[in-house]
């Protein structure tokens, strides 16, 4: 019973550490990737906003920029 216990733990422990591991050597990989896209995404959503809006909102973000 206490065996059972202590075996099962080690592998939770061991598949957890792995999987953190391997997330992290992923995310490590990915994180510029992640960071060019979202960019460029989030550029385009602003400046879609900014053609919609016009100048006003342009303006006003410039105001609040300085």
């Amino acid at each position: 019973m206490i065996i059972d216990l202590i075996v099962n733990h080690t592998f939770r422990f061991i598949g957890i550490a792995w999987a953190l591991i391997i997330g992290y050597e992923v995310m490590i990989w990915a994180m510029p990737k992640m960071v060019r896209y979202v960019r460029a995404w989030l550029y385009v959503r602003f400046f879609i906003r900014y053609e919609m809006a016009g100048c006003a909102v342009e303006a006003k973000a410039r105001e609040g920029m300085k």
